[in-house]
């Protein structure tokens, strides 16, 4: 399965804003695009930081691509490219856009079977 993974933060005091955005025209924009499987959106709510470091909003995307779908394709073209003026200015500068496979990974074990390997 060939996933996209895209990360960013939204501009200070834009987050809500961004959210919205997502929930009402961003999410299904880019499920309608030809390609796209599956595009899914995570906002953190917290996390773990080192004493003195400040919490920032930080926003991750999943996308599934369909057998056969090119990211660059997608991403690069006219449509998408036009679509992405209306959010880019509640994102910080050069948001991360990763893309890559899943690794298959063997099947899920009991916690006896782990525990008697061990």
């Amino acid at each position: 399965m060939k996933v996209l993974v895209s990360t960013h933060f939204a501009v200070e005091g834009k987050a809500d804003l961004y959210e919205k955005f997502l929930q009402e025209h961003k999410t299904p924009f880019v499920r309608s695009l030809p390609g796209v499987k599956d595009y899914k959106i995570c906002r953190a709510a917290d996390c773990m930081v080192p004493p003195g470091k400040a919490l920032r909003y930080e926003f991750a995307a999943i996308i599934e691509l369909e057998e056969g779908a090119d990211a660059q394709t997608i991403f690069a073209s006219p449509e998408y490219q036009a679509f992405r003026q209306r959010y880019i200015d509640m994102l910080e500068p050069y948001p991360g856009l990763y893309w890559g496979y899943e690794i298959e990974c063997k099947p899920r074990k009991s916690s006896d079977e782990i525990r008697s390997a061990a």
